[in-house]
């Protein structure tokens, strides 16, 4: 009879601490807010999670690349900005040195404002963000564009290269351009601003009035490239809101398998405790038992 009641008591002892294990484990949860503390909690939802963590992680990493790119874009959308005013000013001004009535002096006077115009196109060329040379392709450490003759150039000679800087923005290899490269656009306002400079200087008017053409075709060029930017600026926003998406049902998903319900954790922390008090006194009156019936 005494080994019958041993076995009861040994079994209800084990339940005991199951029974202790479990709130244990709920006390923790409550504690932590965390339903994962160790792999054998739930490793399907662990998985899971740190598939999830590392998703979020990359797409924090795109999100960054992004802003990197929305900067670079930004800040030679500003300097295009600046090179278009500059030809709208040296359009003006070859329309003025076209006009028949201009003595040659006047023209020359015109001729010197072209020649300080085209001196801050050059320092356009030659701008820097971050010691990096915006438009000098892959040689970011070297300002792309030299004169020939320092303040009076007869030729601004383009030492960069047609290098692609590129920034990967998404899933799937989703990449942006972030760089224009110097020679398309540059070298051919430097060409017709140092010509109208040469014309006016000549006060030579049929060529002057050519030169006010070959400006607003220059002009056109630099709206046609803010208007690429701009397209890549919208692809960079859109990539940007739909990694945010993305970030949030990441952020979800993981709280789904990792957090704790409170409410859920406060009734099983409840039942646990109820549980566990019941098989304490099992064990009480089976011990109480089994003495009886050894003093018998």
């Amino acid at each position: 009879m005494r080994i019958s009641h041993q076995s009861v008591a040994q079994r209800l002892m084990r339940e005991i601490a199951t029974g202790q294990q479990a709130l244990f484990e709920t006390q923790e949860q409550l504690a932590s807010g965390k339903k994962i503390s160790k792999p054998s909690d739930d490793p399907f939802g662990l998985s899971r999670t740190l598939a999830a963590r590392s998703d979020r992680d990359l797409s924090a990493q795109w999100q960054r690349n992004i802003t990197v790119a929305e900067d670079d874009l930004g800040l030679s959308e500003a300097l295009l900005g600046n090179l278009g005013d500059l030809l709208q000013r040296s359009q003006e001004l070859a329309t003025q040195g076209a006009n028949g009535a201009l003595t040659g002096d006047a023209r020359q006077q015109i001729g010197l404002e072209i020649s300080r115009l085209l001196t801050e196109a050059v320092a356009i060329g030659n701008s820097s963000f971050g010691g990096r040379y915006l438009f000098a392709g892959h040689q970011t450490g070297t300002p792309p564009f030299v004169e020939d003759i320092p303040g009076a150039p007869t030729v601004v000679n383009y030492v960069g290269d047609a290098g692609s800087i590129e920034r990967e923005i998404g899933p799937g290899g989703e990449r942006i351009r972030v760089n224009i490269t110097g020679a398309g656009l540059f070298n051919g306002i430097y060409s017709t601003l140092i010509q109208l400079r040469d014309d006016l200087n000549a006060n030579d008017q049929a060529a002057v009035n050519l030169g006010s053409g070959a400006v607003s075709a220059d002009l056109d060029r630099v709206i046609e490239a803010r208007g690429d930017i701009g397209a890549k600026m919208r692809q960079a926003g859109v990539a940007r809101d739909r990694l945010e998406d993305g970030e949030l049902r990441l952020q979800s998903l993981i709280a789904g398998f990792e957090e704790a319900d409170l409410a859920e954790s406060l009734v099983d922390l409840q039942m646990r405790d109820t549980a566990l008090n019941a098989a304490l006194g099992a064990v009480a009156r089976t011990l109480n038992t089994s003495l009886l019936d050894f003093l018998r």
